[in-house]
């Protein structure tokens, strides 16, 4: 048995055999092939696919002093000797509730609150602020004013709303504080191409520059406007950064109101 055994297995492999072999080898390759493309076809997407794109949106409500201290300002009529004192809170909605509760440690926003709440309050009446629907004007009007003051609009990736854009140096222009533009930060893009001289805002339309702009004013696909200092820009950049605000006013709440 033992002899016979080994005489086959001496024996040569029949050309079926081995046709049989070959064959079995190649579907081996084959399927090593094809796991090895599907493998690096996988790294390659990996490899290729970009970080998606940063995104946040606003949380909140939460709220915040507009002013340290009550506002007294004179009010129209009756020889301007009556007056009207007032402090009011913001209820807000923002990226985090850090920004709003800082920004009363900014002398100029100070500055700019205290003016605005005395101009609004100065051209109206005691009618005006004390009786309902006007108190509700007031109320509105005064709201608008302190909410572009408290969430202005910011340049790329500034911390503080005055400072340039690390990307390309464009900073806010004289007039920031007159821009209509109330868009959340993470929903607007300036696309901005400096050896061409172009700049356009979101969908708004291309505005060319020469760099030595101070105060150009931008509008977006809705007609909204921004106000950029181009002279810092950098003549090589090519790209978008972020413009828009930090947060908004949802609501002014009155902690002390007033007539004397």
């Amino acid at each position: 048995m033992a002899d016979e055994a080994d005489k086959n297995a001496d024996e040569p492999a029949s050309e079926e055999e081995l046709a049989a072999k070959a064959q079995k080898k190649k579907l081996i390759k084959i399927a090593g092939g094809a796991v090895g493309l599907v493998l690096m076809a996988w790294v390659a997407s990996v490899v290729a696919k970009p970080a998606p794109e940063e995104y946040k949106e606003f949380l909140g409500p939460w709220v915040a002093p507009v002013t340290p201290s009550k506002i007294q300002t004179n009010l129209r009529g009756d020889g301007s000797k009556r007056f009207l004192i007032m402090q009011a809170n913001a209820m807000f909605e923002a990226y985090d509730e850090v920004y709003a509760t800082t920004r009363t440690a900014d002398p100029i926003y100070m500055a700019l609150i205290k003016d605005a709440m005395l101009e609004i309050s100065s051209k109206r009446t005691v009618d005006d602020v004390m009786g309902g629907a006007m108190r509700d004007v007031f109320k509105r009007e005064l709201r608008d004013a302190i909410d572009k003051l408290m969430f202005p609009v910011h340049i790329g990736d500034a911390v503080n709303p005055a400072d340039p854009d690390s990307q390309t140096g464009i900073k806010p222009g004289f007039s920031i504080y007159e821009s209509t533009l109330r868009t959340p930060l993470y929903d607007l893009k300036l696309f901005v191409d400096a050896p061409v001289g172009t700049l356009r805002l979101g969908d708004g339309p291309e505005v060319r520059f020469t760099g030595e702009e101070r105060d150009l004013r931008v509008e977006d696909g809705s007609g909204y406007t921004v106000y950029l200092d181009l002279t810092e820009l950098d003549p090589t950049f090519h790209g978008q950064i972020r413009v828009g605000t930090h947060g908004r006013i949802r609501e002014l709440l009155f902690e002390d109101y007033a007539v004397q």
